[in-house]
């Protein structure tokens, strides 16, 4: 087996869990198939709704706080299922595709849960323009701090440290 950050690799788990991923999958679909009256169609509006809704349920599952008891129980636990689920919550990209499916799901089977993907979509959005004016200030921030310190430490300040005597 081979290592990665110090951890043995559970490739048993991963495969058991792209299986399981796989059937549900197939499962899913092949019910969705087979149900009547259900409109497979998703709108390009629906689908940005919809990869938002999926964005916020992976940073909430991955990294937000409010989880942080269900990271943490998996990551005390042994065995090859809690493992596997671990490396699963510490990995976005393998959350993302869980949850996609599963959002996907429940929309074209329960068309009113669009109401909750959209609320977890304007909380992306939020996010975001959290995450990107918190950047924009900090930045701003520090280079003002940069541009007073260089100011301060100038030959033409007479508070500057620097000696300035020839």
């Amino acid at each position: 087996m081979s290592e990665k950050n110090g951890s043995k690799r559970n490739y048993s788990g991963h495969f058991l869990s792209v299986l399981a991923f796989s059937l549900l999958t197939a499962g899913l679909a092949s019910w969705l198939f087979f149900s009547q009256n259900l409109n497979l169609t998703i709108s390009w509006l629906d689908f940005l709704v919809l990869s938002l809704a999926v964005f916020r349920l992976t940073h909430l599952l991955v990294f937000d706080l409010v989880f942080d008891f269900i990271r943490h129980y998996y990551k005390k636990r042994g065995g090859l299922f809690a493992t596997t689920t671990n490396e699963l919550l510490y990995c976005p990209w393998c959350v993302s595709i869980w949850l996609g499916v599963l959002v996907v799901f429940f929309y074209l089977w329960i068309p009113q849960t669009f109401y909750i993907f959209l609320a977890l979509a304007f909380s992306a959005v939020a996010s975001l323009l959290e995450t990107i004016s918190s950047r924009l200030i900090n930045s701003n921030h520090q280079n003002k701090e940069d541009t007073h310190s260089n100011n301060l430490n100038s030959p033409n300040n007479p508070e500057s440290d620097t000696d300035q005597s020839n």
